[in-house]
């Protein structure tokens, strides 16, 4: 028997932040969403990688209206493990969204720091 009434489609996914080794914060690209009503229902899909010393990473949502001055949606999330997917509902009322990534790496030793890759990934689906 099926579960859902209404089983959910993916029409579009829109990339975020693409697929990548970082190893600093990154500023993902912003996605215009001008063909969309506000409010439209979404989800955005954060994936991050394993890493060995990982303190903490944390992924913010932003919007704006003009594609230079971003406020953070309301939903952002926090990761303290890696190898973890999250799913986010996003409700946004302005026209552009991007993902904003802050890292935070464990250094045993401040004078011989361990360079240290995070893989991850975000995207908008509808």
């Amino acid at each position: 028997m099926n579960q859902f009434v209404n089983p959910p489609v993916i029409n579009e996914v829109l990339s975020l932040l693409p697929l990548a080794d970082a190893t600093a914060d990154v500023t993902g690209t912003s996605v215009d969403m001008a063909n969309y009503p506000d409010n439209y229902p979404m989800l955005a899909v954060i994936q991050v990688g394993t890493v060995d010393n990982l303190d903490a990473a944390f992924v913010k949502l932003e919007e704006s209206h003009n594609n230079v001055t971003f406020t953070p949606l309301a939903h952002s999330k926090a990761f303290s493990n890696s190898d973890e997917t999250q799913v986010l509902p996003v409700l946004r009322t302005k026209r552009y969204v991007r993902a904003v990534l802050v890292i935070e790496f464990e250094q045993p030793d401040p004078e011989n720091p361990v360079a240290t890759t995070l893989p991850i990934t975000a995207f908008l689906v509808r």
